[in-house]
Formats: structure tokens, C-alpha cells, sequence
């Protein structure tokens, strides 16, 4: 018997820190609608279910003298697929986006987006390279302005304080725009063994994440 492992379930615990030296502290912040009540309904697409589905900025806190913005979905399902995406706190810094990890240092969180970057650099989480993000570049939209597409390959996955190994690298899509927020994410489940003392997973479906309205707070 097969189980199934949700890519997306993993995806904000495999990065601890990134390559990439830290800016200094006059470098513009990456720019990302992080303002409690913006809203994101987003168009989900796979071979199970097409569905929309909406994420919110529901509130802020303080943590370690930052402000930190909290993103969920609205029904507030833990499993849901964009709790599992999206779920936690958010904030801006230097030139990245970040989702808190439990570091009291804000660059010592997961970088989601790193801005100020030449097309074709990476950052990744550790010596392990179980994530390697590559910009990949700006474009200009007629809908959403300005976008920043980035590839992010998995060599190996983290769930449930088990390391999985793939029986290959995987890449996929995500692109954000500083006006708006996230705007394509793409993600996938994945299948293994359900007993096996050395798992390899391989990819059984890819789920693409893709805006269909961003409700700005007033």
C-alpha cells in the first residue's frame, strides 16, 4: 500500500539559512503586500480537484522586536493545501521574504524570495542542498505588473522529522510581484512505501497554485 506526501507539506522546514551573504542593514527591503486583511483567492489546479481556495493576512505580532504578519486560510483547516503551502508568519527584511522558523535572528528564518538578485543565482538551506531556489528573472505583466519568477529544486524532503530521499530532482514554478504578492506556486503530492526503513518518494501529481484575485485591506 501506497501513502501519500503532500510536497507542500515540507516545503518551509527544509531551509534554515541562505548561501548568500546578509545585506547590509541600508539594502531595500524586498517588497511584498504583508498588510493584515489582504487577501489572496487563489485557482487551484489537478488531476484530483480545480477548486478556489482564499489566504489571508489575518493578524500581526511582535516576535524578537519584529513584526510578523500571520497567513492562513480562512476556513482555518490545518491540512487544507494552502494552510500546508502558505500557513504561518511572514515578514520583510533586507532583501528577502521570510517565514518564521523559530530563529531569533530574522535571516536565520526560511527565505521564500530573495530580491536584488542577477538571473541565474541561487540560494539554498545548507551543505545538504535539499532546496536550491534560481531566479530566474523579471517580467512585465499587463495584469499583475512586474513579476519575479523563481525555479526551487528538491533533492530531498523533510516531513515529519524524516528525511526523504527522491528517486529524483524535482523543480517547480513559483512567481511573485511586489504589488500583489504571491502569483503562481507551483507544487505537487508525492508517493512512497508506507513501510520502508529507506524511503524513496516519486512524484505522483503536480498541483499549480495560481491567482485569480488579490483583495487589497482597506
Amino acid at each position: 500500500m501506497k501513502s501519500f506526501v503532500a510536497l507542500f507539506l515540507s516545503i518551509f522546514v527544509l531551509i534554515s539559512c541562505s548561501t548568500n551573504s546578509e545585506k547590509d542593514s541600508d539594502t531595500p527591503t524586498l517588497e511584498f503586500p504583508l498588510k493584515v486583511g489582504n487577501t489572496w483567492v487563489f485557482d487551484i489546479q489537478g488531476e484530483r480537484s480545480n477548486r478556489l481556495d482564499t489566504l489571508t493576512v489575518t493578524k500581526d505580532t511582535l516576535i524578537d522586536g519584529q513584526t510578523w504578519f500571520y497567513l492562513s486560510e480562512e476556513e482555518k483547516n490545518s491540512h487544507s493545501l494552502l494552510n500546508s503551502s502558505f500557513q504561518g508568519y511572514y515578514t520583510t527584511y533586507n532583501s528577502g521574504l521570510y517565514h518564521y522558523s523559530g530563529e531569533s535572528n530574522i535571516s536565520d528564518n526560511t527565505p521564500i524570495f530573495q530580491a536584488n538578485l542577477t538571473e541565474g543565482d541561487t540560494y539554498l538551506n545548507d551543505p545538504g542542498s535539499v532546496w536550491i531556489t534560481t531566479y530566474n528573472g523579471e517580467e512585465s505583466d499587463s495584469k499583475y505588473g512586474s513579476t519575479y519568477s523563481y525555479s526551487v529544486e528538491y533533492l530531498t524532503l523533510l516531513h515529519n522529522s524524516t528525511t526523504f530521499d527522491l528517486d529524483q530532482s524535482y523543480i517547480f514554478e513559483r512567481v511573485y510581484s511586489p504589488e500583489i504578492g504571491f502569483v503562481h506556486w507551483e507544487t505537487a503530492y508525492l508517493t512512497s512505501p508506507r513501510k520502508d526503513t529507506t524511503i524513496t518518494l516519486t512524484l505522483s501529481e503536480r498541483i499549480n497554485i495560481h491567482l485569480n484575485e488579490f483583495i487589497k485591506a482597506e
